[in-house]
Protein backbone atom coordinates (compact mmCIF):
# COMPACT_ATOMS: atom_id res chain seq x y z
CA UNK A 1 0.00 0.00 0.00
CA UNK A 2 1.10 3.33 -0.91
CA UNK A 3 0.81 6.06 1.41
CA UNK A 4 -1.01 9.38 -0.30
CA UNK A 5 0.12 12.62 -0.29
CA UNK A 6 -0.81 15.36 1.86
CA UNK A 7 -1.28 17.63 -1.24
CA UNK A 8 -4.16 14.69 -2.46
CA UNK A 9 -7.80 15.59 -2.26
CA UNK A 10 -8.33 12.10 -2.59
CA UNK A 11 -6.07 9.25 -3.68
CA UNK A 12 -5.86 5.51 -4.61
CA UNK A 13 -4.55 3.40 -1.49
CA UNK A 14 -2.93 0.77 -3.40
CA UNK A 15 -0.88 3.28 -5.99
CA UNK A 16 -0.65 6.61 -4.44
CA UNK A 17 -2.00 7.87 -7.04
CA UNK A 18 -4.19 11.25 -6.80
CA UNK A 19 -6.97 10.47 -8.80
CA UNK A 20 -9.85 13.00 -7.73
CA UNK A 21 -7.25 16.18 -7.92
CA UNK A 22 -5.07 17.75 -6.19
CA UNK A 23 -5.24 20.78 -3.15
CA UNK A 24 -5.07 24.22 -4.59
CA UNK A 25 -1.67 25.55 -5.21
CA UNK A 26 -0.63 21.89 -6.28
CA UNK A 27 -0.05 19.27 -9.46
CA UNK A 28 1.37 16.24 -10.56
CA UNK A 29 0.52 12.71 -10.22
CA UNK A 30 1.10 12.56 -6.88
CA UNK A 31 0.62 16.34 -6.04
CA UNK A 32 3.84 16.96 -5.32
CA UNK A 33 4.23 19.56 -7.30
CA UNK A 34 3.93 23.38 -6.58
CA UNK A 35 1.85 25.21 -9.50
CA UNK A 36 4.42 27.69 -11.61
CA UNK A 37 4.55 29.55 -14.92
CA UNK A 38 2.96 31.88 -13.41
CA UNK A 39 -0.28 29.87 -12.40
CA UNK A 40 -1.98 29.16 -8.82
CA UNK A 41 -5.03 27.66 -7.43
CA UNK A 42 -7.21 24.63 -8.27
CA UNK A 43 -5.45 22.73 -10.86
CA UNK A 44 -2.83 25.58 -11.61
CA UNK A 45 -5.31 27.19 -14.09
CA UNK A 46 -5.12 30.42 -12.16
CA UNK A 47 -2.78 33.22 -14.20
CA UNK A 48 -1.05 35.32 -11.62
CA UNK A 49 -0.89 39.16 -11.79
CA UNK A 50 1.67 41.15 -12.62
CA UNK A 51 4.17 40.71 -8.99
CA UNK A 52 7.06 42.74 -9.13
CA UNK A 53 9.86 41.84 -11.09
CA UNK A 54 8.44 38.89 -13.06
CA UNK A 55 8.25 36.88 -9.60
CA UNK A 56 6.35 34.25 -9.16
CA UNK A 57 2.63 34.89 -7.70
CA UNK A 58 2.26 32.34 -4.37
CA UNK A 59 1.36 28.91 -5.92
CA UNK A 60 -2.24 28.38 -3.49
CA UNK A 61 -3.89 31.83 -3.51
CA UNK A 62 -2.27 34.05 -6.38
CA UNK A 63 -0.82 36.59 -3.48
CA UNK A 64 2.10 38.66 -4.72
CA UNK A 65 4.53 38.53 -1.86
CA UNK A 66 6.99 41.63 -3.04
CA UNK A 67 4.09 43.47 -4.39
CA UNK A 68 3.27 44.25 -8.02
CA UNK A 69 4.62 46.43 -11.08
CA UNK A 70 3.91 49.60 -12.14
CA UNK A 71 0.19 50.06 -13.11
CA UNK A 72 -1.80 47.31 -10.99
CA UNK A 73 -2.42 47.19 -7.77
CA UNK A 74 -4.13 44.78 -5.43
CA UNK A 75 -2.82 41.93 -3.00
CA UNK A 76 -2.92 40.18 -6.25
CA UNK A 77 -1.53 42.48 -8.62
CA UNK A 78 -4.33 42.27 -10.74
CA UNK A 79 -6.32 45.08 -11.00
CA UNK A 80 -5.24 48.20 -13.27
CA UNK A 81 -4.82 51.55 -11.80
CA UNK A 82 -7.79 53.31 -12.10
CA UNK A 83 -8.36 56.64 -14.23
CA UNK A 84 -6.15 59.59 -13.26
CA UNK A 85 -3.35 57.36 -11.34
CA UNK A 86 -0.44 55.37 -12.01
CA UNK A 87 2.94 53.60 -10.80
CA UNK A 88 3.61 51.60 -8.28
CA UNK A 89 0.80 50.80 -6.31
CA UNK A 90 -0.69 53.22 -8.49
CA UNK A 91 0.70 55.83 -6.13
CA UNK A 92 1.27 58.76 -8.37
CA UNK A 93 -1.47 61.39 -9.91
CA UNK A 94 -1.24 61.81 -13.51
CA UNK A 95 -1.14 65.90 -13.74
CA UNK A 96 -4.68 67.65 -14.40
CA UNK A 97 -3.09 68.75 -17.50
CA UNK A 98 -2.20 65.14 -19.19
CA UNK A 99 -4.24 63.65 -21.73
CA UNK A 100 -4.38 59.86 -21.86
CA UNK A 101 -2.27 59.43 -19.03
CA UNK A 102 -0.35 56.14 -19.32
CA UNK A 103 -1.18 53.67 -16.46
CA UNK A 104 2.61 52.41 -16.29
CA UNK A 105 4.38 55.52 -16.58
CA UNK A 106 2.10 58.31 -16.51
CA UNK A 107 3.34 59.68 -20.26
CA UNK A 108 0.50 61.32 -21.62
CA UNK A 109 -0.29 59.43 -24.70
CA UNK A 110 -2.71 61.77 -26.61
CA UNK A 111 -0.59 64.99 -25.79
CA UNK A 112 -1.23 67.78 -23.29
CA UNK A 113 -3.63 70.68 -22.83
CA UNK A 114 -3.10 73.93 -24.85
CA UNK A 115 -0.52 75.85 -23.03
CA UNK A 116 1.17 72.74 -21.21
CA UNK A 117 4.08 70.21 -22.56
CA UNK A 118 6.19 67.54 -21.07
CA UNK A 119 6.28 64.12 -21.40
CA UNK A 120 3.63 64.67 -18.50
CA UNK A 121 2.41 67.75 -19.38
CA UNK A 122 3.86 69.64 -16.42
CA UNK A 123 5.81 72.03 -18.03
CA UNK A 124 3.99 75.28 -18.45
CA UNK A 125 4.47 75.91 -22.73
CA UNK A 126 5.44 78.66 -24.77
CA UNK A 127 3.66 81.77 -23.88
CA UNK A 128 0.95 82.95 -26.34
CA UNK A 129 0.15 86.77 -27.84
CA UNK A 130 -3.40 87.04 -27.11
CA UNK A 131 -3.46 90.38 -29.29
Amino acid sequence: MERCGSNCVSCNAVTGVCDIGCSPGWAGTFCEQACSENTYGVGCKELCGNCTNMEQCHHVNGNCPFGCDAGVYGIKCDQECPHGRYGINCGQTCHSNCKGCNQFSGVCEFGCQLGWRGTLCEDIGMYYNLN
